[in-house]
């Protein structure tokens, strides 16, 4: 029986062909910035597009990212060492190539910061887990291929970032 009913989720997706969703994975930098410190971070992210519509779809999806800018103020240098979230892409086409979203976020900051000075050196970390919210704008230069710009609010911390997104 379950062998009848596998073979027949599979004659059924393929049967939907193309025009179904699409895993979509995305590799991207984040540039975080929380006056006085800046930091860089190279995020992944994998989604599952859910099509409402011609034009509308929400797509959930996972972001894992590490630290790959550090900041240094005050002779402290200040790093993220990760990101883990999860976020929920409401996507409109705009026409065949343009899209725009907005995308509420839940995601586990960690950062750590480290100084020295003659009378010795100290270190610290911690993370924070916080809600955002972003708009983004993305161009899809193939069936396959998209480039996404994006501005998050994260507690007040502003992040832009780029993304190359792949559906497959």
């Amino acid at each position: 029986m379950k062998k009848h009913f596998l073979a027949l989720a599979a004659l059924a997706m393929m049967a939907a062909g193309p025009a179904a969703a699409q895993f979509d994975l995305g590799i991207g930098y984040h540039h975080i910035d929380d006056s006085p410190v800046s930091v860089g971070g190279l995020v992944g992210s994998a989604g599952y597009p859910i099509v409402v519509d011609e034009n509308f779809s929400v797509i959930p999806e996972l972001r894992v990212g590490f630290g790959i800018n550090d900041d240094t103020v005050l002779g402290t240098k200040v790093e993220l060492d990760h990101i883990f979230g999860v976020a929920a892409r409401l996507q409109y086409e705009l026409n065949e190539s343009f899209y725009g979203y907005i995308v509420p976020s839940y995601a586990q900051y960690k950062f750590s910061a480290s100084a020295t000075s003659s009378a010795g050196s100290a270190s610290i970390s911690g993370s924070t887990n916080e809600f955002g919210i972003g708009l983004g704008l993305g161009f899809r230069a193939t069936d396959t291929v998209g480039l996404e710009f994006a501005y998050e609010n994260v507690d007040g911390s502003d992040i832009i970032s780029v993304t190359t997104r792949f559906s497959f």
